[in-house]
This record gives structure tokens, sequence and C-alpha cells, in this order.
């Protein structure tokens, strides 16, 4: 484990220098060998744990977005999996944070200003309640893996929850906040995000949720 770990690190730092000197100097596309496909990454985005990452091919990435792959924190070591779809576009100032899984499909489309994450800084409800007296930062990750199907487009500012399902087709109105799955062909607004829509295909019409 602590092998991997230094590789991983070592690894990283290679890359974002890689990135850096490419993406100014070929306007930010790059052709990934390991998975053989085309990622545009600006200079001003960064990748860390760049080991536990899938790109798809044609996958387009914002100015100032952060994809976070997390192998440790503390003492603690974690084996992280980010995968990213075909053809998904998340534009600028996303956020994706990831200890253990945040799966994105193929054809998602992200606005700005957008935050994944499938992890916690301590845990809050039973069996296990962290203490407030103890900092944040020091309090054990607890996750719950994250998944976006295909197709699905998330608005403005949305949050995105660990141990969350986002079905595939579905819609997330801008701002909200989704703390629990959402059904595939559905639209979901709010805070917390409730499904406010569902698709019926028999007539090929959006409906109103009852």
């Amino acid at each position: 484990m602590r092998i991997s770990f230094l590789i991983a690190k070592l690894h990283d730092n290679g890359v974002r220098f890689f990135v850096r000197r490419i993406s100014k100097k070929f306007n930010s596309r790059l052709y990934n060998t390991r998975y053989n496909c085309k990622i545009s990454i600006p200079s001003s985005s960064s990748v860390f744990g760049r080991s536990y990452i899938d790109f798809g091919d044609g996958v387009i990435i914002g100015e100032r977005c952060k994809i976070e792959a997390v192998y440790s924190h503390g003492k603690d070591r974690f084996s992280p999996k980010i995968k990213i779809g075909n053809n998904t576009t998340m534009n600028d100032d996303v956020h994706i944070g990831c200890i253990e899984s945040v799966t994105i499909g193929n054809n998602v489309l992200m606005a700005s200003r957008i935050y994944i994450s499938d992890h916690n800084h301590g845990s809050y409800g039973y069996p296990v309640n962290d203490s407030p007296e103890l900092a944040p930062n020091n309090r054990q990750l607890v996750a719950k893996s994250v998944c976006i199907e295909d197709n699905v487009w998330i608005g403005e500012g949305v949050v995105i929850l660990p141990g969350v399902t986002v079905g595939r087709g579905s819609i997330i109105g801008a701002n909200s906040v989704v703390t629990k799955s959402v059904p595939s062909y559905c639209i979901a607004a709010g805070v917390p995000a409730k499904v406010v829509k569902v698709y019926n295909a028999q007539i090929a019409q959006w409906e109103s949720a009852r």
C-alpha cells in the first residue's frame, strides 16, 4: 500500500506539470494514451490522483475545475475510482471529490459551480455521531458511492451528496441540493431536491409528478 501511494503521488506531480505545459502549448487539447482518448483540460483546472481516474473519449472540462481522487487523509489510505464517460461536458468551477467511487456516464452535461462528493468529514447519525469538539479535518472520512447515469443534465450551482444515484436521462434544476437518489427520466429541483416532473414515454411528454 505504501509503495502504491508513493507511485501515485509521483505520478500526480508529473501529470500536473505535463498538463500545465501541454495545455498552454496546444490550446488545452490532450491525447490520453493510457485510455486512448482525447480530453480537454485548461491550465486553470487541476486533476489530483490521476492514476485513479478514467476519462472517456471526448470529455471536455471547463475553467477552474477540480477533480480529486483522494487516496490519503491523515493515516488513512483509500482506493478511489472516478470514471467519466464519453462525450461528457463540465463547465467552469466544477468540483468532484472522491475517496471510494464517483461514476459519471456518457453524454452528461454539467453546468458551472457544481459540487459532487462521495464522502463526509465524520458521521452524524445512528450508530456513529462525531463530536463537534473534534476538528472537522481530524474526523474520519465516511464514503458512499455516487453514480450519475447517461444523458443526465445537471444545472447551475447543484450539489450532489454521498450515496446519490441520478438515473438515466434525468435533469437536476439549478441550485438544487441532491440528498437522495433520483429515478430515471425525471426532473428534480429544490433544497432538498424532489421530483417535480416525470417523462411519459407513451405520449412523449413531461408530466407533473403526483
